[in-house]
């Protein structure tokens, strides 16, 4: 493999971690907003990766979700379930960031936290069982 392509997975790797860290240290702190923002970039971010190793790059936050349900959902690498989980997390963002009227309550961010958590780690068990990492 590349060494320049995993260089970058590592510091996706990093990058999806540290936001999980973030997001749950904002729990604490009240903030289910942000928190919520920082999980779905979790997720964004190891998707973007998986991505990486099939040879395809996106700009769109669309783009990689679509091609992430194709690719590793619909493939079976990923449980079925996990497509509407990642759309409520994505939808959530979207709230968390743009949203003035609805709010992100803890028991959502919480959820949230914990799809970004199982995406990320089954996502570095995936490339570890590739010979990606």
């Amino acid at each position: 493999m590349d060494e320049l392509i995993k260089k970058k997975l590592q510091t996706i790797i990093l990058k999806s971690e540290r936001s999980l860290r973030i997001a749950d240290g904002l729990i604490n702190q009240g903030d289910y907003d942000v928190a919520c923002s920082r999980a779905y970039y979790c997720a964004f971010y190891i998707m973007e990766g998986l991505l990486i190793t099939k040879g395809l790059e996106f700009s769109k936050h669309s783009s990689v979700m679509g091609a992430f349900n194709k690719y590793f959902i619909h493939s079976g690498e990923f449980p079925k379930d996990l497509s509407k989980k990642v759309n409520n997390l994505f939808g959530q963002r979207q709230i968390a960031d743009y949203d003035f009227e609805e709010i992100i309550t803890e028991e959502m961010a919480l959820e949230d936290i914990e799809i970004a958590r199982t995406i990320l780690d089954d996502g570095k068990k995936y490339l570890l069982d590739n010979g990606f990492m």
